[in-house]
């Protein structure tokens, strides 16, 4: 059952009251406590930024609608959450379990972007980045606040415009911060140059500069274009630019990067408001068009587990379930269905479907458990199934996809479907190093399978190799440049008409990253997210939908 159908009862039905999560321990904790007003060299808290821009401090309380709420935006938003995001916690951990070796290097990499402000002042003071035991994660490390406070306010602020910004140099992390000495005039680079800097400089020891690096979408790719080092079956590094995540970089090879003004990054996840006073002090201060702050994401599944939580913590999910219903009107407005044509003459039905991507990048993006699929489903008169291709189990598996049967296959790219366990599924597949399937990150390599939908302008056989499309794609004439087609055959067919629905569907964390997860489930951190998955149950989500009705004739 779907969370959207769920949401009025799920937070109030005793059974769900009583679920139990595993008892906490370092690096896990239930539910947060009100953002810290914590002070570093570098830093400062989103709760005293609230002080100003927002009308409270409480980050899983409902924000006010008067008066600036730009903090109250953020704190029910991913960006927030970057740090007890339960699915990343639990992925790292598992990365950790299997090469414990190696725990300081694959903790400071997840680190450097999970937990900005932390790693970069335990850098800065020569201190180990390590987020689980005696890390970031526990309350009694001096940088924890920092640490939950994730990707806040000063992190991203306090970026400088240096020229690795949007290059190789300063991605996967690889963000410059000017060090301080002293925790007064920092410097916070915002895009007005027109400023009055005594309220901030006295309340939170930020000195305003005028930085249009903070409107450029490369500032965004300091974290989102990530590259990772690899393992070899003897655990030991062998490579160290696997392309992870690259949207920046598929970004800049479409249309939208290079129209005369181009779109990027912001104007989707953080589209501008009407004008409005962007803080409460000074109180001259003219209205000026805002900015959106509540970092709108496609990761409903994770926002959906928090508010679970939340709610069974006693907090307020109401704020986490309003970014779930935001990141739904972002998905149905990601992508594109539509009807090329359909026939059906001698018991052989037959439709051709055009996948459109309406993103700026790779549809789905980001981390690779994201997966885009079709489901299609074919009735005859009595409203009876005779065909279906790409149903959703309870847990999580969609049916007739290979991958979520052997954890050693992948559904390949189709260009024709003619049987149930026919799927298409828009996807990018890891590979060892031994060419194998793998939902291990340190041992990705390669892709074995990338299809995911380019956005327009995007000419798959001449980017740039760490963008590339990767498998049976390759060789579909239909497939690239914003769009893929694919058609369906159905023989056998003995009535003479059959209503079809088809649906393009998103799932964030694809089964075969549960099952791979599930080895772990004696391990707190783990279990932690595998219970709340179990209970909400997330499946997938709507991008786009159509139906028809065919008979013996040609259907326009």
């Amino acid at each position: 059952m779907q969370l959207s159908l769920r949401r009025s009862l799920l937070f109030l039905a005793p059974a769900l009251v009583v679920l139990t999560l595993p008892p906490p321990t370092s690096g896990l904790k239930g539910i947060h406590p009100a953002m810290a007003d914590f002070e570093t060299l570098n830093f400062r808290g989103a709760a005293a930024c609230s002080s100003c821009h927002d009308t409270t401090n409480s980050r899983r309380g409902a924000w006010s609608e008067e008066g600036p709420v730009t903090v109250g935006q953020w704190s029910a938003s991913i960006m927030a959450y970057g740090s007890d995001d339960p699915f990343w916690q639990a992925k790292v951990r598992s990365e950790v379990l299997r090469a414990p070796h190696l725990r300081e290097t694959i903790e400071g990499k997840c680190a450097a972007c999970h937990t900005p402000m932390a790693a970069t002042e335990a850098t800065i003071a020569g201190d180990p980045v390590l987020l689980f035991e005696n890390g970031f994660l526990d309350p009694e490390h001096p940088f924890h606040d920092a640490a939950m406070d994730a990707i806040s306010c000063t992190i991203c602020h306090r970026i400088e415009n240096s020229e690795n910004l949007g290059t190789d140099a300063g991605f996967s992390g690889s963000y410059t911060i000017d060090p301080m000495d002293t925790p007064v005039n920092r410097p916070h680079h915002g895009p007005y140059a027109d400023t009055f800097d005594q309220p901030m400089l006295m309340t939170v020891g930020m000195a305003n500069r005028f930085g249009n690096q903070i409107n450029n979408p490369a500032i965004c790719a300091t974290c989102h274009n990530l590259k990772t080092p690899f393992l070899d079956a003897q655990g030991q590094i062998v490579g160290t630019g696997f392309p992870e995540q690259m949207p920046f970089s598929e970004w800049q090879a479409g249309d939208l990067a290079n129209l005369e003004d181009p779109i990027g990054c912001q104007q989707c996840h953080m589209p501008i408001e009407d004008e409005g006073r962007i803080a409460r002090r000074p109180p001259w201060l003219d209205e000026r068009a805002l900015a959106s702050h509540a970092f709108v994401s496609a990761n409903i599944e994770t926002l959906s587990l928090l508010a679970l939580e939340t709610a069974l913590q006693g907090g307020d999910p109401g704020p986490l379930l309003a970014s779930v219903e935001a990141g739904r009107e972002l998905l149905i407005n990601a992508g594109g269905l539509d009807l090329v044509g359909a026939t059906f003459d001698d018991g052989t039905l037959e439709f051709a479907l055009r996948i459109d991507n309406l993103t700026g990048h790779k549809l789905p993006t980001a981390f690779p458990s994201r997966r885009v699929y079709l489901h299609a489903v074919v009735r005859n008169h009595r409203g009876e199934i005779v065909f279906e291709s790409g149903a959703m189990a309870g847990d999580g598996r969609i049916i007739g996809v290979d991958s979520d049967e052997d954890p050693n296959a992948f559904e390949p790219h189709h260009r024709t479907i003619s049987t149930p366990d026919q799927v298409q599924v828009y996807e990018a597949v890891l590979g060892n190093t031994d060419n194998n399937v793998t939902a291990t990150l340190l041992r990705a390599s390669q892709y074995l399978k990338d299809n995911r939908i380019v956005p327009p302008g995007f000419k798959p056989t001449t980017v740039p190799e760490d963008i590339r499309p990767a498998g049976l794609c390759l060789n579909d004439p239909d497939f690239g440049f914003g769009q893929d087609e694919v058609a369906y055959r159905l023989a056998g067919l003995d009535e003479s008409r059959y209503d079809v629905s088809v649906e393009l569907r998103h799932q964030a964390i694809g089964y075969p990253y549960l099952r791979d997860l599930a080895e772990f489930s004696e391990d707190p951190i783990v279990s932690r997210f595998l219970v709340l998955y179990d209970a909400v149950q997330p499946g997938s989500e709507l991008i786009a939908a159509l139906t028809f009705e065919v008979a013996d004739e040609v259907v326009d």
